[in-house]
């Protein structure tokens, strides 16, 4: 469990702990478990949290080219050069931490595709003087990983569609942090922020699945991004 607060996907359950499928979302307790790993020893110090790994994944799923799951997990345990490696303690750690991070990639995959389930980012949540408060830095952080990991790419939509990107932009660069520090806006302005940010994600991926359609219409095929390293993982006294 995350020490500030629970994660949440707002507006959707999570299952329950005996609801297991590669259709569900992981439940609280997977999701604690996977936490747990990536921000223990275990995990390289740039490795993604839970939240930056949806955001990351919500913008890869979302994007113009298509990501392997072999470059999405490097990503995902070096977010800041996609190299380094964690280490299991056991095969059999290794096959269920990315069991779970492959079986979130399909249910973030699912609920943008599905209109009947809808797409919530899962974020963490925290209670101050009675109030639920969103976190949102760390999955902004994430999907602008999974823009500027493929920048070029998605420059027409940026270009045509900046508001789609106003929260991201301000929660997930530098620049928009400094500026978050002159608005210094109140908290409700902050929640309507963390609010807006499933209604943004969807015209996004509605915007690239129109432009795949019209690509496929063409005779062409959706593009795959390079993977510069095959996929690897390590346990101690193992390479």
């Amino acid at each position: 469990m995350h020490e500030n607060g629970h994660f949440a996907r707002v507006g959707l359950r999570l299952p329950m702990k005996d609801e297991i499928a590669p259709t569900l979302p992981l439940n609280e307790t997977e999701i604690d478990q996977l936490d747990d790993f990536l921000t223990s020893d275990s995990a390289p110090d740039a490795a993604m949290d839970v939240s930056m790994m949806d955001g990351f994944m919500t913008a890869l799923a979302s994007g113009p080219n298509l990501m392997m799951p072999g470059a999405m997990l490097g990503w995902i345990w070096d977010a800041e050069h996609g190299q380094d490696l964690p280490t299991f303690a056991s095969a059999d750690e290794s096959k269920g931490i990315v069991g779970l991070i492959i079986r979130h990639w399909n249910c973030v995959n699912d609920m943008l595709n599905d209109a009947s389930v809808g797409y919530e980012p899962l974020i963490l949540e925290h209670e101050s003087d009675g109030r639920v408060i969103s976190v949102i830095d760390d999955w902004c952080e994430g999907y602008y990983k999974g823009i500027a990991v493929d920048r070029t790419a998605w420059a027409p939509v940026l270009a045509e569609h900046p508001e789609w990107f106003t929260v991201i932009m301000l929660y997930g660069t530098e620049e928009g942090w400094d500026e978050l520090k002159r608005r210094k806006n109140n908290l409700d302005q902050h929640q309507a922020f963390a609010g807006s940010l499933a209604r943004s994600v969807q015209d996004i991926h509605r915007y690239w699945a129109e432009q795949r359609r019209l690509q496929i219409e063409r005779g062409g095929i959706p593009g795959v991004m390079a993977q510069r390293e095959p996929l690897r993982t390590r346990t101690e006294g193992g390479s």
